[in-house]
């Protein structure tokens, strides 16, 4: 009888211990699966963040030629002359940058 009840005990507890893993099998695959998604949701906002980067330096780039559209246009003045020079310079600037990266 001491025999039966000892393998019924440790049968119930044999039994407890594969359900609580079966648990944590089912939330294992349940965390990598929100983990999945959400490396996937990561990846598209890094994406879309490059794409709006990529925009902003474009209509930055715009913004800067207009600028220095206006500043050709204004050159009949003095005034204009200088702030012409002056966007010139800041545009030989970034070019010599761009050089000095590019020789790296």
């Amino acid at each position: 009888m001491e025999g039966n009840l000892l393998i019924d005990r440790i049968t119930a507890k044999f039994e407890k211990l594969v359900s609580q893993y079966e648990q944590v099998v089912a939330q294992n695959d349940s965390l990598s699966e929100k983990l999945s998604d959400c490396k996937a949701k990561l990846e598209l906002k890094t994406q879309k963040e490059l794409e709006l980067t990529e925009k902003i330096k474009s209509l930055q780039n715009k913004i800067d030629n207009l600028q220095l559209v206006e500043a050709m246009k204004a050159s009949g003045d003095n005034g204009g002359n200088a702030e012409a020079r002056k966007r010139v310079d800041k545009l030989i600037s970034q070019i010599d940058e761009c050089i000095a990266l590019l020789n790296m």
